[in-house]
């Protein structure tokens, strides 16, 4: 398993990345791990190392850097020596399962699009995140890559959910609900109306339940929770915000760190063809090295063998 990791991404690196990638590697001699960046910027950290670099961790020189304020799809084209260029055009070639960035998200986003394209009739990659319940996490999609949506992208937004739970998390009907702002088909802004319309047409392919509020989340509702990446995005920062406050009360409850993000790890960017995982902006050695076990889960599963399968109802409409 070959997972490649954005050394200079985030607001830490590149130290914090460098040092979750030791770590990760130390205890997953199974996963090789491979480096993203400058040479100037990496061999500082393998040179203050007290023993040998780990055997599984590689490095790939890719001068550029784009800013985490860079224009994405100007970085994209002005910065093709980039550490998220070369690392997905590497992912693209099959020279790696997965890739990680926790740098410039529209960048990350832009380039996955144009390098590894979308599926047959998805429209929007979507940025899946996890919602904690008493025995794992739901998912919970957009969390951000798109803050206007049309019905259909939520609909598209459902399947790409649905397949992420059933080939990663093994659930074989896993309950897909709307986020809105009442049960009744008949609440919620006229995207999110039609949109139930177009979900309940789909129920001999996806497992819709309905729509479902905000406390509903913390109930176990469903397995899949749908939004647009506005609302999935609020929630999520949200829901992060809770864990300073209550852990400050709270300091041994281990339950609390199923909503730190740090121990979440990368967040999977649904929709390319391609394992992408987008991590926090300001993540810590520890989110990095989770970040690469939430890969190798990604990329040990058979989402993207499976994904065109899962994803027939909606080419099919597509083409009609």
């Amino acid at each position: 398993m070959r997972i490649g990791l954005d050394v200079v991404g985030g607001d830490l690196a590149p130290t914090a990345a460098f040092d979750g990638a030791v770590a990760a590697c130390a205890a997953r001699p199974d996963i090789e791990l491979i480096l993203y960046g400058p040479e100037a910027e990496v061999e500082p950290l393998l040179a203050a190392l007290s023993g040998q670099p780990p055997a599984n961790l590689g490095l790939v020189h890719c001068p550029d850097i784009i800013a985490m304020d860079a224009h994405p799809a100007q970085a994209m084209r002005l910065q093709p020596h980039s550490s998220i260029s070369v690392g997905l055009q590497h992912l693209k070639a099959g020279k790696l399962d997965a890739f990680i960035s926790a740098g410039n998200t529209g960048a990350l986003t832009v380039g996955s699009v144009y390098l590894l394209e979308l599926y047959p009739g998805i429209h929007r990659p979507c940025i899946a995140g996890f919602y904690p319940t008493n025995d794992g996490y739901s998912l919970l999609l957009d969390c951000g890559a798109n803050t206007d949506v049309k019905p259909d992208y939520l609909l598209e937004f459902a399947y790409l959910g649905s397949a992420y739970m059933r080939e990663v998390y093994h659930i074989a009907r896993p309950r897909v609900a709307l986020i809105s702002v009442g049960h009744e088909p008949s609440k919620g802004n006229q995207i999110v109306k039609q949109a139930h319309a177009l979900l309940a047409q789909h129920t001999d392919t996806l497992n819709f339940i309905g729509n479902v509020e905000g406390w509903d989340l913390n109930r176990n509702t469903a397995d899949v929770y749908v939004c647009d990446g506005f609302t999935g995005n609020v929630i999520t920062k949200l829901l992060e915000s809770f864990y300073p406050y209550l852990k400050q009360y709270a300091p041994d409850n281990q339950q609390l760190e199923k909503i730190n993000f740090e121990y979440i790890g990368g967040l999977p960017l649904l929709g390319v063809r391609g394992n992408v995982l987008i991590g926090h902006g300001s993540s810590t050695a520890l989110a990095f090295e989770n970040m690469v076990y939430r890969a190798a889960e990604l990329s040990s599963s058979e989402l993207l063998t499976r994904m065109p399968s899962l994803l027939e109802g909606l080419a099919s409409r597509a083409t009609s």
